[in-house]
């Protein structure tokens, strides 16, 4: 499948699927880290992740307000109702939330879709960016497990992991638990 010209759509598929399954889009970001060069995985897993936000997003927007406030949790509705970009942004930079019931709230709710897309992709790029480099440097490693090629892998990984934790525990103690009324804002 590595050698395929149809690859890239392939991941695309990836993206749909882990999606619908609720499935966390970093794990895909990070497949597509191992199987391209940065100059090529950072687009191709900024399509994909854009492309699963959008297709759950009109979802969304299809389903309505009061099938998605049954389904979704409290949390992802009170941090995207009524979102403008720098939410949407939040919520994207700290992936505290899952990203499935982010898109399908957004949709319903009716985020503009500029915001949608103009906060996913803000929001998204410096993790993606980061995961693309170290993908690279996981397969220099592999490919040659010197004490520095391991060492940078160890530290990118770790500088990764610790900013994304902190980052995480700061958000989860700001992000309100939300009312108990989970109806839609008024029209």
């Amino acid at each position: 499948v590595t050698d395929s010209p149809w690859l890239p759509g392939y991941l695309m598929i990836a993206f749909v699927v882990a999606g619908a399954l609720f499935l966390s889009v970093w794990l895909v970001i990070f497949q597509t880290s191992l199987l391209f060069p940065p100059i090529a995985a950072f687009p191709l897993a900024m399509a994909g992740a854009l492309l699963s936000a959008l297709l759950f997003y009109g979802l969304g927007r299809l389903l309505g307000a009061d099938i998605v406030t049954r389904v979704a949790p409290q949390r992802v509705q009170v941090a995207v109702r009524g979102a403008g970009l720098e939410s949407i942004i939040a919520v994207r930079v700290l992936p505290i939330l899952p990203f499935t019931f982010v898109n399908l709230c957004c949709g319903a709710f009716g985020v503009r879709p500029a915001v949608f897309v103009g906060g996913t992709v803000i929001g998204m790029a410096p993790g993606i960016l980061g995961m693309s480099l170290l993908g690279e440097r996981l397969l220099a490693a592999m490919k040659d497990p010197t004490p520095e090629s391991v060492g940078v892998v160890v530290v990118v990984a770790g500088l990764l992991l610790g900013t994304a934790t902190l980052l995480r525990r700061r958000a989860n103690r700001i992000t309100p638990a939300g009312p108990s009324d989970p109806s839609p804002p008024p029209a």
